[in-house]
């Protein structure tokens, strides 16, 4: 072969080299900007997420309102009873120096309540045990079935319902209706949605026992 043969087959063989090697780095630099486009992507989805994920997570499970001061606790409506203390004393005895009816502090039993519609009262020392997880117990003393059904529509209603509240007769008490938090408790002689619905939004998950009231109660 002449030597402007030879020159010419170098020639190409250096071209193809040249052209491999700009193929790889062009497939590098593809790669590159793909894994750089995927990395930004991630964060930025990242970011969003955790913007909105407080806003997308439910109030159920675990989650807890935060604590009320006690100066915002004392300006909450209802009238605020004397704090009896949460002692926990054995399943089935009797608690009965109470400072209200219902009462709404004082020593109770180890285990709440569900948390739901009952047609028939609960002992006081169960359902205090409610109100220390953060509960709300909206309790009636009538016949009026219109304004039972009010109350059982009205707790339906309420953001997740079942939890945090219970509704049930109470046949000793003085008026149709009382809502009872943990040391406060509202009565009133008619129904009144506005009024309940103030009281169940300020009160509920506010129990001194710093537990979500979320966490559904255990069975009686």
């Amino acid at each position: 072969m002449s030597q402007e043969g030879r020159l010419s087959a170098h020639q190409r063989e250096r071209q193809q080299q040249r052209q491999a090697r700009r193929t790889r780095r062009k497939a590098r630099r593809g790669l590159l900007r793909w894994i750089a486009l995927a990395t930004i992507g991630f964060v930025a989805l990242a970011l969003i997420v955790g913007t909105m994920l407080p806003n997308l997570v439910p109030t159920g499970g675990a989650t807890q309102t935060k604590a009320l001061s006690a100066k915002e606790r004392a300006n909450g409506p209802g009238e605020h009873l004397v704090d009896q203390g949460a002692n926990h004393i054995p399943e089935g005895t009797a608690f009965n120096t109470y400072n209200s009816t219902p009462p709404t502090s004082g020593s109770h039993w180890p285990v709440p309540a569900r948390w739901g519609i009952y047609p028939e009262p609960l002992p006081n020392e169960r359902q205090l045990h409610n109100l220390e997880h953060g509960g709300v117990n909206m309790q009636y003393n009538t016949q009026d079935q219109a304004l039972i059904e009010n109350l059982k529509t009205l707790a339906q209603a309420q953001r997740a319902f079942p939890a945090c509240l219970i509704v049930a007769p109470y046949t000793t008490m003085e008026h149709p209706i009382a809502l009872t938090a943990w040391g406060v408790m509202l009565t009133l002689d008619q129904f009144d949605k506005k009024q309940i619905e103030e009281f169940v939004k300020f009160y509920r998950d506010q129990g001194p026992e710093r537990l979500s009231c979320q966490d559904i109660g255990q069975p009686q």
